[in-house]
């Protein structure tokens, strides 16, 4: 073997090992990131699930309670002062709520648009028409009482402008079944929603899955609303498939 020959050998050699070490040198810079990356994730979702946590037990669960109550005295039609007084404390919860929070933080950026959006159509409900319920009648619904106020400290207020007058307006806000239906219907959708997306996220402490379990009607408005937060934007065509998807696994409560 000539000289040379040894020459071309040992420049091979040479170059082979700096290749091999330069792509250890890749594989080493990529699994770093992978590790970096996983780590950062893994700290990101625990210290989000603190926060959901936290405003669970803050927020969350003491606006789902008022609500019901909302929803429950529209729905059984129970008399006006009662209902008046639930829509008062539920005036009142909202505005601690959004003062006491920057925004809702549940399992996906889906399902805290769709929270966003149905609480935006409750008050809507009750106060798009200037003749009835005002977003003046409203602010001072929610400042006037507590969101644990009894009937016999609401009572006298009833008496007392400008609850008075506000507690007229309701009234002729009610004599309109279908918005007031509406709003019950809004109302409803929010609860479970609300539920179901605190549940997903506490599924590993219960040990399963929760169910969204919803009526006929519950269930086309919030594919309607799904429809009216892809055209504003709020929510891309994967999201609104996610949601969707979810819709169609629903249980479906049968009512008369």
């Amino acid at each position: 073997m000539e000289p040379k020959d040894f020459l071309v050998i040992a420049i091979i050699v040479v170059g082979s090992g700096g290749i091999l070490g330069g792509l250890a040198a890749l594989l080493k810079v990529f699994f770093d990131r992978r590790s970096i990356d996983t780590t950062h994730k893994r700290r990101v979702k625990e210290a989000l699930l603190k926060k959901i946590v936290e405003y669970v037990e803050k927020y969350y669960l003491p606006m789902l309670c008022e609500s019901d109550g909302l929803a429950y005295s529209l729905k059984e039609k129970e008399k006006d002062e009662r209902t008046f007084l639930y829509l008062c404390r539920y005036a009142s919860r909202r505005l601690e709520v959004t003062r006491g929070m920057p925004g809702y933080f549940l399992r996906t950026r889906a399902g805290e648009a769709m929270v966003r959006r149905l609480e935006d159509e409750i008050y809507n409900d009750f106060t798009k028409s200037q003749e009835c319920l005002s977003p003046i009648d409203w602010n001072q619904m929610a400042a006037m009482t507590s969101s644990h106020e009894t009937w016999a400290e609401f009572q006298p207020k009833l008496e007392i402008e400008p609850l008075k007058g506000a507690f007229e307006r309701f009234q002729k806000w009610r004599g309109d079944s279908n918005i007031a239906e509406k709003a019950s219907i809004h109302l409803r959708c929010y609860i479970k929603f609300l539920e179901y997306e605190i549940n997903e996220v506490l599924k590993d402490w219960y040990g399963k899955k929760p169910e969204l379990v919803l009526e006929k009607t519950e269930k086309e408005e919030i594919n309607n609303l799904i429809e009216d937060l892809v055209k504003d934007r709020e929510l891309s065509s994967n999201e609104a498939k996610d949601l969707k998807s979810l819709l169609d696994k629903a249980e479906l409560l049968l009512t008369e």
